[in-house]
């Protein structure tokens, strides 16, 4: 079986699954040189090949960058496509600890991709959708392997059904848990993602373009993703600079006359004692004159969750200020203590984060400080619980089940 050669093309190198609807192969094309292998899903269900062959039209195949060939050969559907690496989607969630940050950005490339899928066939963004077809390239992008497995129940897909599958990855991605449900994960997923995900349930999104436009508009997003865009810095120093330049003609002619008479009124006075005085040391210094007061920063931080249980993985995020237009905040100091009064230092940058293992009382402190050494500190108390044990719902509620 895997010594053929399909369509004098393509030669089979390795089965890799196997079952009554289909196989997967891992195959090379033997009229090129020097090209990497291929992977190629055989389908011999007649009703399943019949509607995938529809669903992969002109709009299809330009919307996957790593397809290479479809075609129909001895009554079976093959669909070819280039192995994209990385690290699969489910093994990728349960051997990382994801930071927010990556979270956010592996979402926002999923949605990206699915985006561009609107036009095509629902059936196969609903196949698509499956763990076993996405990879985390990189840490922070998703690709898509053509190694999907449809069944008889994905070729009733719609659009809606297919988003439903699509927020099943995403809250699996939010939680950093393989499997994960809204109904039983709900806590460990950001409240505006959270929102989004129940509306992508509830049917109100026809398109994963509308999903995406959703996600974009939460804090989060411009926190993380619009908050380090090249773009955005570039049009907010145009701004900045447009504005500069809108200062009047007029007006730059009254400053520089009123900045003249007064200079030329401290030269006319130069030798009387008020004047000597402050340039000299006096009650205004030039050191004062030059540094101006400096104001102390104002510390704040937000989490990424409001109720912690044990196992659970927290983003702290600063959102200190400085007052001082001429000043900014240098840098952070993020302490834990716990119940018995055992402090450590867990972080020294913008943000952090900390898994908690022990249930029980903490306090969190951020201390900011400004480039002039001024300081300010914030703290927040609270609680971690215990981890809550979900019951069996099909168990006996009654109590009553050995009673005889």
């Amino acid at each position: 079986m895997d010594e053929r050669i399909i369509r004098e093309q393509y030669g089979i190198l390795e089965t890799t699954y196997s079952d009554e609807l289909q196989r997967i192969y891992i195959a090379e094309d033997v009229t090129k040189y020097n090209i990497d292998k291929l992977i190629i899903n055989e389908i011999e269900a007649d009703e399943i090949a019949l509607l995938l062959k529809s669903a992969f039209d002109e709009q299809a195949i330009a919307s996957i960058s790593n397809f290479v060939d479809a075609f129909y050969h001895e009554s079976k559907l093959y669909i070819v496509g280039k192995p994209c690496g990385g690290t699969p989607f489910n093994e990728y969630i349960s051997e990382n600890s994801l930071r927010l940050s990556d979270k956010m950005y592996i979402a926002d490339s999923f949605l990206t991709y699915f985006s561009k899928l609107d036009a095509a066939n629902p059936i196969l963004r609903h196949i698509f959708c499956n763990p076993e077809c996405i990879s985390i390239v990189g840490r922070r992008n998703i690709c898509i392997n053509v190694n999907f497995k449809p069944s008889v129940s994905d070729m009733n897909a719609d659009s809606k059904s297919a988003i439903c599958r699509g927020a099943d990855l995403l809250c699996s991605l939010f939680s950093n848990t393989v499997g994960a449900t809204l109904e039983k994960d709900k806590d460990n997923v950001p409240p505006s993602i959270l929102n989004t995900l129940k509306k992508c349930y509830e049917g109100q999104y026809n398109s994963f373009a509308q999903v995406h436009k959703d996600f974009k508009t939460s804090l989060l997003y411009s926190t993380f993703i619009e908050g380090t865009s090249v773009g955005k810095q570039i049009m907010k120093n145009m701004k900045k600079a447009k504005r500069r330049k809108s200062v009047s003609l007029i007006r730059r002619v009254v400053i520089l006359f009123v900045l003249g008479a007064v200079l030329a009124g401290a030269w006319l006075l130069r030798d009387t004692p008020l004047v000597r005085g402050i340039l000299t040391g006096g009650a205004l210094s030039q050191e004062a004159v030059t540094k101006g007061e400096n104001h102390v920063p104002t510390a704040k931080f937000s989490t990424s969750k409001s109720k912690i249980e044990v196992g659970d993985e927290v983003v702290f995020v600063s959102e200190s200020t400085d007052p001082d237009s001429n000043d900014s905040i240098k840098s952070y100091e993020w302490k834990i203590t716990d119940a018995a009064g055992y402090k450590k230092i867990f972080g020294n940058e913008q943000s952090a984060r900390y898994t908690f293992t022990t249930e029980g009382s903490y306090t969190v402190s951020l201390t900011v400080k400004d480039s002039k050494g001024s300081s300010s500190t914030y703290s927040f108390s609270f609680k971690v619980s215990a981890k809550e044990d979900i019951p069996d719902s099909t168990g006996d509620s009654t109590g009553e089940g050995d009673a005889k």
